[in-house]
């Protein structure tokens, strides 16, 4: 799928130079939605570890939640 977008945002932007960067900006958006949902999920994960370890706190669970 993402190989599959870059190829069309390629072709775009060599059919249309002044018009190819707006037509990014989908793309750009669900990109930087997935990269947020997977560092969220990251800091869970982690958070969810250390309250295992015994350091359960307020910081810790708010992560989690």
């Amino acid at each position: 799928m993402s190989e599959e977008a870059a190829s069309t945002i390629n072709a775009r932007m060599n059919s249309d130079p002044l018009q190819w960067a707006s037509d990014t900006y989908p793309a750009l958006t669900a990109f930087s939605e997935t990269v947020a949902v997977w560092r969220l999920l990251d800091m869970a994960v982690t958070a969810q570890n250390s309250i295992q370890k015994g350091k359960k706190n307020d910081f810790y669970l708010g992560k989690v939640l």
